[in-house]
């Protein structure tokens, strides 16, 4: 995962994050995933960031919430109104975020939210296998693998990428830091034009 905090400094390291919804009751409920892959939900209770690009169809139950706070990771838990509560879909706006709940945990908020009622959601990283995780992060950018960790070749990522993969010629696009972690650098390589045919995990 490579992060900017708050404080406008970049970081690297390997995610693994914990999350939950905290109910006015007390309890918990854990978010399984965040969003969803391009074939279908994963887990049973997700989590659809303001402006998702997906249009919400599936059964289930749909809460829709508003911050009350900046939204960051793994900083203070966030705040957040309930602002409606639908067993049809709900969709994501500019400012407000949906929670989807399906199987086990469809019955999970029954009784336990209202409308009008706050919670709070809770997103924690780990140390995970590589790297000390960001606080109070604002952005955030999966990439993978790993090309170079603290300034050398990391091992393991860059030359091992699913069976193979570090090897396929294709478009590639880098992102890194300064040690300071002030400065941000992105590289590109296009492919399929005369002047680039890509590069490989390797080469690059």
């Amino acid at each position: 995962l490579f992060t900017v905090s708050e404080d406008k400094t970049a970081s690297v390291f390997a995610p693994s994050l914990d999350s939950k919804i905290n109910l006015p009751d007390g309890s918990e409920i854990k978010i399984d995933f965040f969003n969803s892959n391009a074939l279908g939900l994963t887990g049973e209770c997700v989590l659809f960031n303001r402006l998702n690009s997906r249009v919400l169809s599936d059964p289930g139950k749909y809460i829709k919430i508003k911050p009350e706070t900046k939204w960051t990771l793994n900083g203070p838990d966030i705040r957040c109104e309930v602002l409606e509560i639908s067993d049809s879909p709900l969709q994501t706006s500019q400012t407000e975020y949906v929670i989807y709940a399906c199987g086990g945990k469809v019955t999970a908020f029954d009784g336990k939210v209202k409308v009008g009622d706050k919670i709070s959601i809770s997103q924690k990283f780990v140390k995970s296998k590589f790297g000390d995780p960001a606080q109070n992060i604002v952005a955030a950018f999966h990439g993978y693998p790993s090309i170079a960790y603290e300034g050398k070749l990391h091992d393991g990522e860059y030359n091992d990428f699913e069976s193979g993969r570090e090897y396929e010629v294709s478009a590639r696009t880098m992102a890194g830091m300064s040690k300071d972690g002030k400065t941000v650098y992105i590289v590109t390589v296009e492919s399929g034009t005369k002047n680039s045919i890509g590069v490989n995990c390797i080469d690059i």
